[in-house]
């Protein structure tokens, strides 16, 4: 049986600021939908490139060379990984297709990715499922999974994903990852990330 990991930013890493109200506020006009954030993106900033802020401990846009960012940093609920992590995850199985290159503007020629995958997943089963909270909508909205139970899981499913919520156009807010690359993750000796076990 598979075992099935939320992936989330380890504490203390830097965080990520947009600088562009506008495209900021585009991105989060449907709820959690990678689908809406891309399209945002992508008309905001066009062939130039996302380009992104990083803010230091102190709470300030860093300007700083040296501020170092993990190979995983999220903006809001999207992640951010490094070349180095987008690699990785290709080489276990994932699809080009769900990254969007961006970068820093302290770090300019560093190249990350947003992980803004094409397809979601309806595989949970909610009966099953425990979760943090629910988000009074209609229907509500579960929020913050801590147990997973899943239905209809297909034979091989991305080593990293995102899940949807049954009966909305969203997914959930937490990244969902295989432990096979929690593992590659691990030896590669990646940074920024912990895992918590929820299936």
């Amino acid at each position: 049986m598979s075992h099935w990991w939320v992936m989330e930013r380890q504490e203390g890493t830097l965080d990520v600021f947009l600088p562009s109200e506008a495209v900021t506020r585009q991105s989060s006009a449907d709820g959690i939908n990678p689908s809406t954030v891309r399209k945002a993106l992508l008309d905001g900033f066009g062939n130039s490139g996302v380009v992104f802020q990083l803010v230091g401990r102190d709470g300030g846009i860093t300007a700083d060379p040296l501020a170092q960012p993990t190979d995983i940093l999220f903006w809001s609920w999207v992640p951010i990984f490094s070349d180095k992590a987008c690699k990785l995850i290709l080489e276990l199985g994932g699809s080009q297709a769900d990254f969007v290159r961006c970068e820093f503007a302290s770090r300019p020629g560093d190249i990350f990715f947003l992980h803004l995958p094409i397809h979601s997943f309806d595989v949970v089963d909610l009966t099953t499922s425990q979760f943090t909270m629910m988000i009074p909508m209609q229907p509500p909205l579960p929020h913050g999974i801590r147990a997973l139970g899943m239905r209809n899981v297909p034979d091989k499913l991305p080593p990293c994903f995102r899940l949807a919520v049954p009966g909305h156009n969203q997914v959930f807010g937490d990244l969902v990852v295989s432990g096979v690359l929690r593992a590659a993750w691990n030896a590669a000796l990646l940074t920024g990330a912990v895992f918590r076990k929820v299936a």
